[in-house]
């Protein structure tokens, strides 16, 4: 077999494969880019320090805003996995956009990712270090190639003070 032979009978040979390998995934590989995701803010506080194990106090001026969030995982077959709390922010409506700095459990135990199952809720703590005097209006969450999902935030009541 020439050398162009060989390719094309390689590149044949790929392409089957991959047809019969692709129609299993497609819908995995939708639910994985675009999940079907509900979101819902519990409750909201802000806080002078960052939760543990490696407490840190807020920078002079700032706070930590802790945003509880329940999501729910719609999809029939796929896990949906929180790898980051950079995948949130916070914003006022007006210019001021926040990316979470940390995630933690219902307990306020900073914890690294978050796996829900599919048709599984769960519940966390998303923080974010936030200026006193501005206050966040919107929780923003990236979970794919789709559009960010919006929530507004209720009042909360800015943190007084250091612990």
């Amino acid at each position: 077999m020439t050398g162009k032979r060989w390719t094309t009978a390689l590149f044949a040979l790929s392409l089957l494969m991959i047809g019969g390998i692709l129609p299993g995934c497609t819908e995995r590989v939708k639910e994985t880019l675009d999940p079907e995701l509900d979101i819902i803010v519990e409750d909201i506080k802000a806080l002078g320090t960052s939760p543990p194990p490696d407490v840190v106090n807020a920078s002079e001026g700032r706070e930590f805003l802790y945003v509880r969030v329940n999501i729910t995982n719609g999809n029939e077959k796929t896990e949906h996995t929180i790898w980051s709390a950079e995948r949130f922010s916070v914003d006022d409506n007006g210019g001021t956009v926040k990316k979470g700095s940390h995630l933690a459990n219902t307990e306020m135990r900073e914890m690294d990712s978050l796996i829900i199952q599919p048709g599984e809720a769960k519940s966390f703590w998303v923080v974010f270090e936030v200026e006193n005097d501005v206050m966040m209006a919107y929780l923003r969450y990236e979970p794919g190639i789709d559009e960010p999902m919006d929530t507004r935030l209720p009042v909360y009541s800015h943190f007084e003070g250091k612990v």
